[in-house]
């Protein structure tokens, strides 16, 4: 008997420990996680407004970091910054296709299409690599 009493403590522990969720991924500053999870949680609960306004709440900021990275680079001299800026729209693209594969989410949340910057700096990049190449 206390085997199991045991077993069953060490289980909860264990599932307590181990089980995130969007609220502690947002909590700790991991908001792409808490996109992820809480996208997943309205797509099985569309009425969850606090894990709505929780993903909003990521998307809106994670935007705005990664759109204030790519302003710096666009400003800067680096020789990779091209590379850098098309990191920085994919990783955006990324949560756009993250909240778009469930239409019931993607009707909350606005997220924008990066796919042409994406796209336009992908080429770019490579544009600066073959340079590189043919002057080096």
């Amino acid at each position: 008997m206390t085997k199991l009493y045991s077993l069953a403590i060490v289980g909860s522990l264990f599932l307590f420990y181990s089980c995130k969720t969007a609220s502690k991924s947002y909590q700790k500053g991991d908001y792409t996680d808490a996109i992820e999870r809480g996208v997943k949680k309205l797509q099985k609960d569309p009425t969850d407004y606090e894990t709505k306004n929780l993903v909003q709440n990521s998307y809106n900021y994670t935007v705005n970091e990664y759109e204030d990275q790519i302003r710096i680079l666009s400003n800067s001299k680096d020789d990779n910054r091209y590379d850098k800026i098309y990191q920085n729209y994919s990783a955006l693209q990324n949560l756009y296709s993250t909240i778009h594969q469930y239409p019931a989410v993607a009707q909350m949340i606005k997220a924008k299409d990066y796919s042409d910057f994406v796209e336009t700096y992908r080429d770019q990049a490579a544009e600066v690599h073959l340079q590189k190449q043919t002057n080096g």
